[in-house]
């Protein structure tokens, strides 16, 4: 159950982001999730290749799909 529900939030945060650059707070504000949350998904997502750090917007990392 827990890793379906990781899943589900791992094809939320890539379906978001399939339109192109966000921030950890436009994530958080599209899937209704808290940053601290959001962070840690990005974080190992990122780590793993399939999302990439881009420009800064503002205070903010802005980041994409690895395509």
């Amino acid at each position: 159950e827990n890793i379906r529900n990781q899943n589900k939030i791992v094809r939320s945060i890539q379906e978001a982001m399939s339109d192109g650059g966000k921030t950890i707070p436009d994530l958080a504000r599209i899937l209704a999730m808290a940053t601290d949350t959001v962070l840690v998904y990005v974080s190992t997502l990122k780590r793993y290749g399939i999302i990439g750090g881009g420009a800064k917007d503002g205070d903010y990392f802005t980041y994409q799909l690895v395509k």
